[in-house]
C-alpha cells in the first residue's frame, strides 16, 4: 500500500519546517509527497528545496506559474499524487510520529472505507496545548462528527479520484467535496484518535467556532449563527448554493455509476443513494420556493414546513426562524 501526501503552501515558511520534519518522523514513511506551491515570495520554496534534497523519500515541489487559489492548488497536488492512499497536509500543522501507521491499518481492516478522518488537538501559534481536540469541540457544539472535514485531517484511497476530480470548487472546498462523497457513498470513516496538532495561528484558512481554541458550545455555536453579518446572509442564496452542491452530487455519482458497480469493495445500491440525495433536493426546492414568498407566507409555509418534519433536513427550528425573519 504505498503512500502519497498531497500538500498546499503559499507563504508559509515561518511554520512549514516543522511540518516538513513531521513527516520524516514517522513510523511509517510515505513513498512521495507532492508539494504545489501557489506563487510564494517568502522562503517557502527554498525550505521545501531543502527539504527534498535530503529527504529519504520522493519529494516533489511543483511552483505554479500563476496563483490557482487554496481549493484549485490542492486539487493539482491531488491529481498528481501516484499512491493507493492519499494523505492531505496543510502547511502548518505537526503530525505524530504514528499518524500515517495508525490511518495505513486503518484502512487495511476497513475494506469498504475509502475516506478516513482522524481527531486533532488544537493549539496555540506556539503548539503550545489548548486540552481541546476539534472532534470535541463539535461535540460540545452539539455538531456531529460527519462534520469534521478538515483536509488536514484527511485521508482517502486512490480509487476515489475519479470522482473527486475535478472539485467542483465553486460550490465545494476540496475537503468538503471529499467529505460530501464520503458521506454519501457511506464509505467515510471517523478515527477518534489524535494524530495531529492543529495550529491555530490567525492566518488559517479555516476560522469556525468549532475550531476556535476556546471551548465550544451550543449556545457559543448559536450565538454566532445570529451574528448581524451572518442573519444578514441571505437564506434564499445558501438554499440556491446547497441545491447547486446536491445537483453537481447527483451528476457526479451518476457519470461514474459503472466505474462504481465495478470498483466499490462492497455492493452498493448506488440508485438507492442518488434518491435519498434526491429527496434531501426536493426538502431544499420546497424550502426555497417559501423562502421567496411574503412575510405572511413565508410564516404559514415555514410553520407548515417544520411541522411535517421538513426541518429535520436542516437545523430544526434555527432554520425556520432565519427563513421567517430574512
Amino acid at each position: 500500500m504505498s503512500i502519497s501526501i498531497a500538500m498546499a503552501t503559499y507563504n508559509g515558511a515561518q511554520y512549514l519546517q516543522e511540518q516538513l520534519d513531521s513527516f520524516s518522523s514517522q513510523t511509517l514513511l510515505p513513498d512521495e509527497i507532492i508539494v504545489c506551491d501557489d506563487g510564494s515570495n517568502d522562503a517557502t520554496v527554498k525550505i521545501l528545496e531543502i527539504f527534498a534534497a535530503a529527504s529519504p523519500f520522493v519529494v516533489k515541489v511543483i511552483c505554479n506559474e500563476k496563483r490557482l487559489g487554496y481549493a484549485r492548488n490542492f486539487e493539482k497536488a491531488i491529481n498528481l499524487c501516484g499512491g493507493d492512499i492519499v494523505f492531505l497536509s496543510d502547511q502548518d500543522d505537526v503530525w505524530f510520529k504514528t499518524k500515517i501507521e495508525r490511518i495505513s491499518q486503518e484502512f487495511k481492516e476497513h475494506a469498504t472505507t475509502w475516506v478516513i478522518v482522524n481527531d486533532a488537538e488544537l493549539t496555540d501559534a506556539d503548539l503550545n496545548a489548548t486540552g481541546l481536540t476539534v472532534a470535541g469541540q463539535l461535540v460540545s457544539a452539539g455538531q456531529p462528527v460527519e462534520q469534521l472535514l478538515l483536509g488536514c485531517c484527511m485521508a482517502f484511497r486512490s480509487e476515489l479520484k475519479p470522482l473527486v476530480l475535478p472539485v467542483p470548487y465553486q460550490n465545494h472546498g476540496h475537503d468538503g467535496w471529499i467529505n460530501t462523497l464520503g458521506n454519501a457513498l457511506n464509505c467515510r470513516y471517523f478515527v477518534p484518535a489524535i494524530l495531529q496538532l492543529y495550529r491555530r495561528h490567525g492566518a488559517n484558512t479555516s476560522g469556525w467556532h468549532t475550531t476556535s481554541t476556546s471551548p465550544a458550545s451550543k449556545w457559543g455555536l448559536f450565538s454566532e449563527q445570529i451574528k448581524w453579518e451572518n442573519i444578514k446572509v441571505d437564506p434564499c442564496a445558501a438554499s440556491a448554493k446547497r441545491l447547486e452542491q446536491l445537483n453537481v452530487l447527483i451528476d457526479r455519482l451518476s457519470a461514474h455509476k459503472d466505474y462504481l458497480q465495478k470498483t466499490f469493495p462492497n455492493k452498493i445500491d448506488l440508485d438507492e443513494v442518488i434518491s435519498r440525495i434526491e429527496q434531501e433536493r426536493g426538502a431544499n426546492e420546497l424550502r426555497r420556493s417559501l423562502q421567496q414568498r411574503t412575510f405572511g407566507g413565508r410564516l404559514t409555509g415555514a410553520l407548515k414546513f417544520y411541522y411535517a418534519g421538513g426541518y429535520r433536513q436542516f437545523s430544526g427550528w434555527k432554520s425556520l426562524v432565519r427563513d421567517v425573519i430574512r
